[in-house]
Order: structure tokens, then sequence, then C-alpha cells
């Protein structure tokens, strides 16, 4: 049954993508997606190998008093990439798969991974808030597309709900022993065997999973050293993010400031923070052009801008992944997941 819910919704996400492609024209499109040579090829595969180690690299952080090995979460974080493409949740759909993943491959508990994933998710969140207050300013300041607004206004109270969901969870030990309870009954629940088994070996030591769980989150975020070294990783990230826009309009012949870069990026996060589509499939290429038009840039260069940056983050993103999956022999994650 998820197999086919998950086929009906990628087809459905390539049917969307492909009625953009015919609204914005085909053949203009492709002429201007031709551009891409070689170098710039180079450059955009390049800051997305730097984005995805950037991500490992923000989650090693937080895990670094538990002596993790960078080696073995650098192919468990590319891992979590390529759940976030194939799950309906594209920023953080991958995060519990990693957070098992990892406590399979190296010397941690579950329970500390997991609440490395949630301190993770917070330094993820805690910038697209800030991002979103920036993107809102710039739109009222310009007075740029009232329907804009209302989405980034949308999206701004449901991340910051979810941030002050977060803290909950960090701050309050009754929160967080609720969450694992539940977690533990849903799992026992789900019909894959590995997860079942895990849930009733870990409802045998409960007291002590609430414990470490809550004793590495607030360790995490009390610590300033890795609250600080996480935010400024976090904000490299959308920094580079921006940056690769800038550089393919700069190779399709147009530029944007920056202010516009930022409000876009922001505004096709916020669209497909929770989507119904793998991986935003359809959705954030539809957003992503619609956005573009907003500012006056041709509908073709618009949705090829949009191809060619989906093109590294999604399908190469997606493959690298997947390379990875294969590397550490988490292949039969994916099919009981499909299962």
């Amino acid at each position: 049954m998820r197999k086919r819910k998950f086929l009906l919704l990628f087809f459905a996400g390539l049917v969307i993508t492909a009625g953009v492609l015919y609204w914005a024209g085909a053949e203009d499109v492709l002429s201007q997606f031709l551009k891409l040579d070689a170098r710039y090829f180079l450059l955009f595969f390049g800051i997305q190998i730097a984005l995805m180690v950037l991500w490992a690299l923000k989650w090693w952080v937080i895990l670094r008093q538990h002596k993790v090995s960078f080696r073995k979460l650098l192919p468990v974080s590319f891992f979590g990439s390529l759940m976030n493409n194939l799950t309906p949740m594209s920023t953080a759909g991958g995060e519990p798969f990693r957070a098992y993943l990892l406590a399979q491959v190296d010397d941690i508990s579950t329970e500390d991974s997991a609440a490395s994933v949630v301190v993770d998710l917070f330094l993820e969140v805690f910038p697209l808030i800030l991002m979103i207050g920036a993107a809102m300013l710039i739109t009222i300041t310009y007075d740029i597309h009232y329907l804009l607004a209302a989405v980034l206004g949308i999206a701004g109270l449901a991340v910051f709900l979810i941030l002050g969901f977060i803290l909950l969870i960090i701050i309050n030990e009754k929160v967080s022993e609720m969450i694992i309870h539940q977690t533990l009954r849903l799992f026992r629940i789900i019909p894959i065997k590995f997860l079942q088994d895990h849930a009733t070996d870990a409802q045998t030591r409960i007291d002590k999973i609430i414990h470490n769980f809550q004793k590495t989150m607030h360790t995490s975020v009390t610590d300033k050293k890795t609250m600080l070294t996480g935010l400024t990783i976090a904000s490299l990230i959308w920094v580079l993010n921006i940056l690769r826009m800038y550089y393919i309009l700069h190779m399709l012949g147009y530029t944007l400031p920056i202010t516009t870069l930022i409000v876009i990026r922001v505004g096709v996060v916020a669209l497909t923070f929770v989507s119904i589509f793998p991986g935003g499939l359809g959705l954030w290429e539809g957003g992503s052009t619609w956005l573009y038009t907003i500012f006056d840039l041709p509908a073709p260069t618009a949705l090829a801008a949009t191809l060619i940056e989906r093109l590294f983050s999604f399908w190469i993103g997606s493959t690298i992944g997947l390379a990875a999956t294969i590397y550490i022999g988490a292949t039969h994650m994916l099919k009981k997941y499909f299962q």
C-alpha cells in the first residue's frame, strides 16, 4: 500500500511539473536549461556536496560529546537526505530514519541519537523563523504581493509553533516522556518487524531512555559552543543555497537582488514545508516558478532556473543518498519503508 501511494504521489508530482513546463513553454525552457555547461555544472555540483557535508557537520557538532565518528555519520546523513526526498515533509521527513540508523552503525544509543536529531531540527527551524521574518519585512516594505505575504505569514506561524513544540520537548521532561511513549506505541502497531522489535525492547527500559533523551537534549542546547557553531553552519547553508540561485540566474543572463532571492527561497520552503508529494515534487517546481515570475522573471527562465536547482538539490542529492545507502548496507530500510 505504501509503495503504491508513493508511486501515485511521485507520478502526480511529475505531472504537475510537466503541466508547469507546458505552461511556461517547453522549447523555451529547454533552450534556457541547455545553458548549463560543464563549468557551471561543476560549480553547482560542488555547492551541493558542500551543502550535504555541512548538514552532516552540523549534526556531528551536536554529537561531539558522544565521540561519534564523522566518517560513519556522513553516509547516514546522506541517507537522511534521500529519505527527505522520499517522504512528504521535504525538509524533515528523514529525521527518524537517520536517528535509528546512526545507532546501528556507531556506538551510540538510539535515544541519544534521536535527541540529537531533535536538537538538529531546532537548529534548522530557528534560522528559518528569522528568514521568514526578514522575507515578510521585505515583502511588506516593497508592497510586493499580498498572496505571498499571506503564505509567508501562515508559514511563519506554523514554523513558530513547531519551534515552540521542540523547545517544550527540550525543557519539559513530562512532554518528552509522553512523546516517547506515544512513539513506541506507534512503532509497535506499524507492521514493520524491526521497528516493532526495537519498540518492544525499548519499552523494557523506558525510564533510562527518557533520562538519556532529556539529558542529551539539555546538554546540547545549554552548550553555547554547540549552539553557536550549529547556528553558524545552518546560516552558511542558507547562504550557499541563495548563492547557487544567484549564479544560476547569472548563467541564464539575469540578476535579481539578494533581498529578492531571500524572499523567493523562503517562499518556496514555506510552500513545501509540509507537502503530500515526495520531496515537494511538483509543488516546489510550480511554487518556485510562480515566485520568480512575481519579480518579473520570464516564465521559461523561471522554470529553467528552478529545474537546474532541483537537478542538484533533488535528483543528484537523492542519487548521492542512494549511493550512501548502498555503502552502509541500509537498503533493507528502504525496502521495509515501502512495504
